[in-house]
């Protein structure tokens, strides 16, 4: 369904970042683009440096994403369910402080 779109492009957005590859053709670019809407495996194939990780991970968590990941593990839809995981795993990948405390915040709130 639409939502369960939303998570992966929100997912796939992180490592697809415009200033975490500057160096990728628009083909390239495409390429691993279809490889996120395929669902393959992004985590370490896309890694941006740990600092561009860092910072998009950090802009995604002040726009809401983590809000909603965690919000998302309670959806009847286990397929919400699961990429509400997939998102929360790609926010909190070398483990990030920032996401860490909203995490923490969210689930003692």
């Amino acid at each position: 369904g639409l939502l369960v779109n939303i998570l992966q492009t929100m997912r796939a957005a992180m490592y697809l970042a415009e200033p975490a590859h500057p160096h990728l053709s628009i083909d390239e670019m495409e390429d691993r683009w279809a490889a996120c809407m395929r669902d393959e495996k992004m985590e370490k194939k896309m890694e941006p440096k740990p600092a561009m990780l860092s910072w998009v991970q950090n802009k995604f968590d002040s726009l809401g994403c983590t809000a909603a990941a965690v919000r998302l593990l309670n959806h009847e839809c286990r397929e919400v369910q699961l990429n509400a995981l997939r998102l929360m795993l790609a926010l909190l990948q070398s483990g990030n402080d920032k996401v860490q405390n909203n995490v923490r915040q969210l689930f003692v709130s």
